[in-house]
């Protein structure tokens, strides 16, 4: 036996089927390091085809090789063997008195695909699969065959505009060597029928448009052992591309049957095709094969998604949670303005939000104090695809430097105000959904987030400030909002041995101060810190914690070997008669249990000068944390908290309509946006008219126009938006400069038209009369300077003078002259 098998098989790597021999030796398969495929990828066998070199025998002849099949395999660089053996390689060869010249029958076999079992009935084309149904088959047989028909029915309901045909092709998929045609028959919805031909690859299409209903396809030639792909595996979101691989039906779902009855949801469409042949004994009988897909409604699956990239505190690319895609047997992967619901794990803090344009962004607390991240796509009227993913929301997630070992919830959570979702699951806790009671749980929705230890005694310290929605080790506050900034400190133990002991703590906290530890602003406490009745646990709140609190107006003085702080001056709270005066805090716990935190103690206050005139200043905490007796640790990373801020003022145009109401236009490329107590605010504004841009010119209400001097300048006027002061040209910008505006007032327009005329002709108009404009009630120049050729002025007309506009329409200012003779 002589084998070839190259095409069929392939390769892609460095596997090679060699008979060095020639026919009748022996076959090698040799599959180097790194190469061939693994039993889950299902690629299937290795692939002989070749053919007996003799003559046929006159009865029937049983062959066997002349040795077992063997295996071997290399494990490892020392060379040790994996082997295996299975009997020889046997074949019987039918003779010439069991069959003649004919070898018996063979095996004919058909297959069917659907792209999609359900078929979403909508007027939305862009969710319809990319094709209909694929179709194939394979012919088992030691004879070739040019009778073979192969016949796909299309049922009512389905509008099929084409049918691709496969190429003709030998590899591992596809063995259809010598398929290079078929002729064709189209029956056609309207009932009439076409006939034609096309070659193997391509597609047959109905002239006249009419949706398909049966097609019957005689190909040109089909091998021993020809067939199409077995299976389809084609992705119904992707057009399918050439080389084509089986009969692949184009079209989709119809909204009315051939009659005109709707198309309805819950209806059953079978497609079928069937492999027939000329001689029906040879080989077998026809094979059929069906497929059946129903008509459905638009349900969606909303499906989350949680990667934890690091499970150590403090880190601050820690994972997110986001929207997945992907296909989960779900009928649509459309969902109208959907709203998502992120409860964040309590170990960890948000660094960012993304989503896609449109979306409302906002966060709020749940009654149990989990964090929500809302990402709120209603009222935009856009409908998600759900294959988009993550780009319609991702939650990026930091390990709280003070969390805890364990696992701590997180959830997430959709609404839509018309979409059907397949999620079931409701909320039981309508805070963690903003109040809403019909959102329901995302599939892989719930789970927990991982914190990992190792054992330590430690605090750490964090801020907030009015732009942080938790706290953070550096936080944020805008010059422009609330005042109150917030610093905490948290006392950690955590131990991974059974019988730990208890813990004693002292922490001694430093409050911002200009010109200590690189602050830039004051910070004042507005009363006594707040402690934590409880210490916390993983799981919530732990047994009750006592603590000792004691204020001082000096700082802590830290020099490396202290191995508690230093008390003298301090006095507790009951002692202090302004809390403005405070400098350091100590905070004392003794009896700490092991696995458990003091939880966050709090120190609120606000910036000892105006607030909103910090901008762009930082004010930092320091810590000294005293543990058990050992030396005083200083926090390497101190909380702070940056104030920022920036000011628009925008540019506006304003007049008085004739209702005499004030109208403004805005001249968004002369608005500007600049960062308080850092950039100056210049006039660079237009002086001319003509230093304009052209859009802004064109904005320019009908009938009116710009202020000018006598030298024809416009000067930009600085307007109070807020009532709390203007901003000033050539000053560094300041807060309250945010929604002033840069000012260029409007006049209506007026015009009068200059005549000349004739008074000893009756006044007759001669010349090209000539039209002047300007501002109402303002005075315009007008000359003789083109007085009409022939003509001098009349005795006592004035050669030249001031005109004032009024809002009279027709305006004339005639001057008399006499002929010149």
């Amino acid at each position: 036996m002589r084998v070839i098998p190259k095409k069929i098989n392939e390769f892609s790597d460095k596997t090679t089927i060699t008979q060095p021999g020639g026919a009748g030796s022996v076959l090698i398969i040799n599959v180097p390091a790194g190469s061939g495929a693994e039993n889950w990828e299902a690629q299937g066998g290795y692939r002989l085809v070749g053919s007996f070199e003799m003559p046929q025998p006159a009865t029937d002849t049983v062959y066997t090789a002349d040795g077992a099949t063997t295996f071997s395999q290399t494990m490892n660089a020392d060379g040790d063997q994996l082997t295996g053996s299975v009997a020889p390689w046997t074949v019987k060869i039918l003779g010439v008195n069991t069959g003649g010249s004919s070898v018996g029958n063979g095996v004919a076999g058909t297959t069917a695909q659907a792209s999609k079992t359900s078929l979403l009935l909508d007027s939305d084309p862009t969710d319809d699969p990319s094709f209909l149904s694929s179709f194939g088959f394979y012919l088992d047989s030691v004879t070739d065959t040019s009778g073979a028909k192969i016949t796909i029915t299309i049922p009512n309901g389905l509008d099929a505009t084409g049918i691709q045909t496969p190429a003709s092709a030998v590899n591992a998929q596809v063995y259809l060597p010598g398929t290079t045609s078929y002729q064709y028959t189209l029956t056609l919805a309207d009932g009439t029928t076409e006939a034609g031909s096309v070659n193997a690859g391509e597609k047959v299409t109905a002239a006249d448009g009419s949706a398909i209903r049966k097609v019957v396809l005689t190909p040109n030639y089909l091998a021993p052992g020809a067939n199409t792909s077995r299976t389809g595996n084609l992705d119904p979101n992707k057009t399918p591309a050439a080389p084509y691989q089986r009969f692949i039906v184009e079209g989709q779902l119809a909204h009315r049957y051939d009659d005109g009855r709707a198309v309805k949801s819950g209806d059953k469409l079978t497609s079928t095709i069937t492999l027939g042949f000329a001689n029906e004994t040879q080989p077998q009988k026809g094979a059929t094969s069906t497929i059946t897909q129903t008509v459905v409604d638009a349900v969606a699956l909303a499906i989350g998604y949680m990667q934890e990239d690091s499970t150590t505190p403090g880190v601050q690319t820690a994972g997110h949670l986001a929207v997945q895609g992907g296909e989960y047997g779900q009928i649509s992967k459309q969902i109208f303005e959907p709203t998502y619901y992120f409860v964040i794990p309590t170990a960890t803090t948000v660094t960012n939000v993304t989503a896609k344009s449109g979306a409302k962004i906002s966060t709020f607390k749940a009654d149990d104090g989990h964090t929500v991240v809302k990402i709120d796509y209603s009222g935009t009227g856009i409908t998600v695809n759900t294959d988009e993913a993550a780009s319609l929301g991702q939650i990026n997630l930091a390990n709280n430097p003070d969390a805890l070992p364990g696992g701590y919830p997180y959830l997430m959570y959709i609404v839509s105000p018309t979409t059907s979702l397949s999620n079931t699951i409701k909320v039981a806790d309508k805070t963690y959904t903003d109040g809403n009671p019909d959102a329901v749980l995302m599939q892989g929705g719930t789970g927990d987030w991982q914190i990992v230890t190792a054992s330590s005694f430690y605090n750490t310290a964090l801020a907030k400030g009015n732009t942080n929605s938790d706290p953070v080790t550096h936080g944020t506050s805008d010059d422009q909002g609330s005042a109150t900034l917030t610093f905490y400190d948290n006392v950690v133990y955590t131990s991974l041995a059974e019988d730990a002991k208890n813990s004693n703590a002292e922490v001694a906290i430093n409050l911002p101060t200009i010109g200590q530890n690189g602050s830039q602003y004051t910070f004042n406490l507005t009363g006594p810190i707040k402690v934590p009745t409880h210490y916390t646990v993983v799981s919530g709140t732990g047994a009750p914690m006592d603590a000792t609190v004691l204020y001082s107006t000096d700082f802590q003085k830290v020099t490396g070997d202290e191995t508690t702080p230093d008390t003298t001056g301090y006095v507790s709270a009951s002692e202090v008669t302004d809390w403005s005066k405070v400098r350091s805090v100590i905070v004392k716990v003794n009896g700490i249990k092991a696995n458990t935190a003091t939880g966050r103690i709090e120190l609120t206050g606000t910036t000892a000068q105006p607030f909103n005139q910090q901008a762009g200043k930082t004010g930092n905490l320091q810590t000294a944390f005293y543990g058990n007796g050992a030396k005083v640790s200083l926090g390497s990373d101190n909380a702070s908290i940056k104030i920022t801020g920036t000011s628009t003022i925008k540019a506006r145009y304003h007049y008085v309509d004739a209702s005499g109401q004030d109208q403004y236009v805005y001249l968004d490329d002369l608005s500007q946006t600049l960062t308080d107590n850092t950039d100056e605010f210049k006039n660079d504004y237009p002086t001319q008219p003509a230093g304009f841009s052209a859009k802004d010119q064109s904005l320019l209400p009908a009938g009116y126009q710009l202020v000018t001097d006598a030298a024809g300048n416009v000067t930009p006027k600085i307007i109070d938006g807020t009532g709390d002061g203007a901003a000033k040209f050539g000053t560094v910008t300041q807060a309250f400069y945010d929604g002033d505006f840069v000012q260029y007032d409007l006049v209506d327009q007026a015009s009068a038209q200059l005549e000349y005329v004739d008074d000893d002709n009756n006044g007759t108009v001669v010349g090209t009369p000539k039209t002047v404009t300007g501002v109402t009630s303002g005075s315009i120049n007008w000359n003789t300077n083109d007085l009409p050729a022939y003509y001098t002025l009349s005795k006592g007309q004035a050669a030249s003078g001031t005109y004032t506009l009024t809002a009279e329409p027709g305006q004339k200012n005639s001057d008399s002259f006499d002929p010149h003779r």
